[in-house]
């Protein structure tokens, strides 16, 4: 029957089963064919947003090849194709086998695989720039895989900059608040790039109140939105707040949120302590922070030996054994002891304590809080010999 042929080396049809069974995102080559591609990207048949023609030999950075290509700024939500002429300037042959792309958004195609030196091979790059991010500077990386192994590959970085941003840097901050400090405000990093101007750009803050406000506040090329609220609209539970900002004729938005929680000058933790039996007693240890409101109180907890740190903890009458140790700046290990025989008691009584009471002072006056607690109470097992 009359047909044509392509001879298939065994060494590359043992190539392209491997790439087969091995990577599947990429496309081997055997003999008689010059082409590989790679991609994770969801493709349509739209025509592409932007083009761009690049040129450039391959470069040697160290012991490996590495070639970054600047593309300039891009803008969000865009799809398009940048069009790579990569030169082969050294006395070495590259023969490619296939394609690596280090990203969903990217797609490659390389239109010759076996550069010569001092010839050149295309490469037709697929790009989709991000909806939203909270850097300015991006870039991709697509390997071109060499038959002679790793220090033969060619890694290519794409570098870009995004344009028509407008984004928070960070979407969720924990805010704690002091006692009677009046007003507050909070600077909310903001990324601007052009061509959106801030003057476009409204805010909004949820749940709307007359204490609460946000306003942009710009350093040069830094941008902030300064969220600012009043203590006392702070309660003791806390108060959780929604910034939005909108662009007024893209309708663009992004939104940040802050929960503000009163600070707390006195805290033991954990908040559930597990008791163990030691030697005789049940023991169990937390951590003491004390963050007074006068700067000069911590000085006076520097010496272990002084009185200005008491503490004491209860179980319902019963009272434990406190010992503090500093540990650092405000910061102290509390080791509570119980006596096994009382605590026993207390635990199998008709109505058993489930709290301790912690009760200290310090040079700023006396704190109050309680905490939970568990018990592990080994349990005696007895074994019988037949």
């Amino acid at each position: 029957m009359a047909g044509s042929y392509v001879h298939c080396s065994s060494r590359a049809f043992n190539a392209f089963l491997l790439g087969i069974l091995v990577s599947p995102i990429l496309d081997g080559n055997i003999a008689g064919q010059d082409r590989v591609s790679s991609s994770n990207r969801n493709t349509d048949s739209k025509a592409p947003d932007f083009r761009i023609a690049k040129s450039a030999p391959i470069e040697m950075l160290f012991d490996s090849y590495h070639n970054v290509i600047d593309l300039g700024p891009l803008p969000t939500r865009q799809s398009g194709i940048v069009t790579l002429k990569l030169s082969n300037p050294h006395s070495t042959t590259f023969d490619f086998e296939g394609i690596e792309i280090g990203c969903k958004c990217t797609s490659a195609e390389m239109t010759k695989t076996n550069v010569e030196s001092g010839d050149a091979t295309i490469i037709t790059i697929g790009l989709d720039t991000p909806k939203a991010a909270r850097t300015q500077n991006r870039s991709n990386s697509i390997r071109l895989i060499e038959k002679g192994g790793d220090k033969r590959s060619v890694n290519l970085v794409l570098r870009y900059t995004l344009s028509g941003l407008m984004n928070f840097k960070v979407n969720s901050y924990v805010i704690e608040v002091q006692d009677d400090s009046g007003w507050q405000e909070v600077r909310l990093p903001f990324l601007i790039t052009p061509p959106v101007k801030e003057k476009n750009i409204e805010l909004e803050i949820q749940p709307d109140s007359s204490g609460l406000s946000a306003e942009f506040v710009s350093d040069e090329n830094t941008h902030f939105v300064v969220a600012k609220f009043h203590s006392d609209d702070v309660p003791e539970n806390g108060l959780a707040l929604t910034v939005t900002a909108r662009h007024r004729l893209e309708g663009l938005a992004d939104t940040a949120r802050l929960l503000l929680t009163p600070r707390k000058q006195l805290e033991v933790t954990p908040r559930t302590l597990r008791f163990k039996i030691m030697n005789g007693a049940f023991e169990a240890s937390a951590l003491l922070r004390y963050r007074p409101a006068a700067k000069d109180a911590l000085d006076e907890l520097a010496d272990d030996r002084s009185n200005a740190l008491s503490v004491e903890a209860r179980i319902g009458d019963l009272k434990g054994k406190v010992r503090a140790k500093r540990l650092g700046r405000g910061i102290h290990r509390l080791h509570l002891s119980l006596p096994e025989a009382e605590f026993r008691k207390d635990l199998d009584g008709q109505k058993p304590a489930n709290a301790i009471s912690w009760h200290v002072v310090t040079p700023e006056g006396s704190f109050s809080q309680d905490s939970r607690f568990t018990v592990d109470i080994p349990v005696s097992v007895s074994s019988t010999t037949e």
